[in-house]
């Protein structure tokens, strides 16, 4: 199986601050994909149109998975873009569902419309070009139960946080709530960092959770900030948080304070 990365930099001008904008998708489902799961890339679509309206820089990404006979598009764009551009959705309202039944090559297919408003902040500034980040794994492709290791290095010293994002979740990895010595998350400039570092007592076991049974992708992003700014509070015992949260906590770091960078993963089973 190949998984090619595909990036798309939509780029213009706009002032900072926030406004409301409307956005509507639809998307048509698989013979085996629940409802909620097409519901999830129906949401996601119409994120990434209200994105496009507000005219922002926009970096997505996406996973092609190519098999035999079949070609699979997973849509990462929607879960993080948002996160990752110059704009930010802070809230959310009016979400609403619909669906209806298509047929395509003579099958009788789920097709399901997202419809919401968005509230769009611009942050303030200018992205500092000398601050660069970068994430890499051991490996593309992982087997359940396996181990994570990752390596990041960024070009300026600053405080590392890794999240795990997975529909509208966003699960800290690193600094490790769980261990408050964790919360160390220093990093030099120009050096590799290995994350789990090799003296933390634990560590990051893959499982298909979120996936179908058979494979499950994995989005991973590092964010290092030049002061500590630690989502949740430093020793905040929790290690997940909304989407919406965590878009309000990086809404609120300058973009000349921070950098980042995401890769995707797969898993497949054993």
């Amino acid at each position: 199986m190949r998984i090619s990365i595909l990036l798309i930099v939509l780029i213009s001008n706009i002032l900072w601050g926030q406004q409301w904008y409307p956005g509507q998708a639809s998307v048509i489902g698989g013979e085996t994909e629940s409802i909620g799961a097409i519901r999830q890339r129906a949401l996601q679509e119409a994120r990434v149109k209200i994105l496009q309206q507000a005219g922002i820089n926009i970096q997505a990404t996406e996973i092609r998975l190519k098999e035999e006979s079949k070609l699979q598009l997973v849509d990462m764009y929607g879960s993080f873009a948002q996160s990752t551009a110059r704009g930010i959705i802070i809230d959310e309202r009016n979400l609403t569902y619909s669906s209806q039944f298509v047929t395509m090559d003579k099958l009788s297919l789920p097709q399901v419309t997202a419809s919401l408003e968005a509230l769009v902040e611009i942050p303030k500034g200018e992205p500092d070009p000398t601050f660069e980040v970068s994430l890499t794994a051991d490996k593309n492709t992982y087997v359940e139960g396996e181990e994570l290791q990752l390596t990041v290095q960024s070009s300026k010293d600053g405080y590392l946080s890794i999240f795990q994002i997975k529909n509208d979740t966003c699960f800290i990895l690193h600094p490790n709530p769980l261990f408050p010595k964790s919360y160390d998350n220093r990093i030099n400039a120009n050096t590799k960092n290995l994350i789990p570092p090799e003296d933390k007592p634990y560590s990051f076991m893959l499982d298909l959770e979120g996936g179908n049974g058979e494979r499950a992708v994995e989005f991973l992003v590092a964010v290092v900030t030049k002061e500590e700014i630690p989502i949740g509070g430093r020793f905040n015992k929790k290690d997940f948080f909304s989407l919406k949260e965590f878009n309000n906590w990086l809404v609120n770091i300058g973009v000349d304070q921070r950098s980042s960078a995401n890769i995707v993963i797969q898993i497949v089973k054993k």
